[in-house]
């Protein structure tokens, strides 16, 4: 899953790459956490399972509806860096340290991975 994540991640600047990445939004959750929340709820589906990936061995598998309910607890500004996958392979985001979010669509709407596609049939 890692390997996938990767694919995203922007080489140059802390955030998703435009080259594989459609249209991406960003919000500084910094000060701003209730909108955040908001913002996201807009952007994700409660019924959408998501992969968090923190790293190469770190990568946990919840539930959208968690994840927003949860980010606070879950991502810790000025420690993580996570890309965010939901298992349809529909959206990505990506969560800085720096308490900052983006979220955009694959340019290649089809999952290349297979953990993805088996998680969504």
């Amino acid at each position: 899953m890692y390997a996938y994540a990767s694919h995203f991640n922007n080489n140059e600047r802390y955030g998703l790459d435009p080259d594989h990445i459609d249209a991406i939004e960003r919000f500084v959750a910094r000060g701003h956490e209730a909108e955040a929340s908001a913002w996201l709820r807009e952007r994700i589906d409660s019924s959408d399972s998501v992969y968090v990936v923190y790293g190469r061995d770190d990568v946990a598998v919840m539930s959208a509806d968690f994840l927003v309910s949860e980010w606070l607890n879950l991502l810790a500004p000025s420690r993580d860096d996570a890309i965010l996958i939901d298992a349809a392979g529909w959206w990505v985001a990506f969560y800085c340290h720096e308490d900052e979010w983006e979220w955009g669509r694959p340019l290649s709407q089809e999952p290349a991975n297979p953990a993805i596609k088996s998680m969504s049939s």
